[in-house]
């Protein structure tokens, strides 16, 4: 897929599990939960507003049959007792970046909210420099390895949860597997050594 393509099946995937989750935890009760779902996803009859309709008859049909597990025997699920959603976006600044969410973004939202709604978010890029700055503070635990240039060693070591400054220089020479763990519950950042993949469990 292209850039443009990854951009738009990631944000209509991200747009529809973020809705349906506030359509939740907004829902006063089963009831009032299929309204919810359809205004969430465009589809407000009332108002003459057709928006996502099939998806969200879709949906509907699947509340019924317990396939969207939102409702158990008459009683709304707390968005907290559903699985947790981890939603990952590789080579993030291709759909990240600032100028192409600098009409709001989905992915905004869920590094600011997404908690509450058990959808996380994980961004994976060695272009630290090149991803929206309202996502960037929103992020809690960094893994950061080896970077060669310069500029993206600066912006790890800015956005780090802990304190990384003092440690660039181990960011420019760090080896296979080393990383260096930031996190907003720890103080100090932790360096950790990955065990190599092809040596676990014996197998070479």
């Amino acid at each position: 897929m292209s850039e443009l393509e990854q951009f738009l099946v990631s944000t209509v995937v991200a747009r529809v599990l973020f809705s349906l989750r506030k359509a939740l935890r907004s829902a006063e009760s089963a009831e009032t939960l299929e309204d919810e779902i359809r205004q969430a996803l465009g589809n407000d009859t009332t108002n003459g507003q057709v928006g996502m309709r099939s998806l969200a008859d879709v949906l509907i049909g699947r509340l019924g049959t317990g396939e969207l597990p939102y409702i158990d025997d008459g009683i709304l699920v707390s968005s907290t007792d559903l699985p947790y959603v981890n939603v990952v976006i590789e080579e993030a600044p291709s759909i990240l970046n600032p100028d192409r969410m600098r009409f709001g973004s989905v992915f905004r939202d869920i590094s600011r909210q997404g908690r509450k709604f058990g959808i996380g978010l994980t961004v994976v890029s060695q272009q630290v420099s090149e991803i929206d700055q309202g996502v960037l503070t929103q992020l809690n635990t960094e893994f950061t390895m080896a970077l060669g240039n310069e500029l993206e060693r600066r912006e790890a070591v800015k956005n780090a949860s802990a304190d990384l400054y003092g440690f660039e220089r181990e960011l420019q020479v760090m080896g296979k597997g080393q990383v260096m763990l930031t996190a907003s519950y720890r103080d100090v950042p932790l360096p950790m050594q990955v065990p190599n993949y092809d040596e676990i469990g014996g197998v070479r």
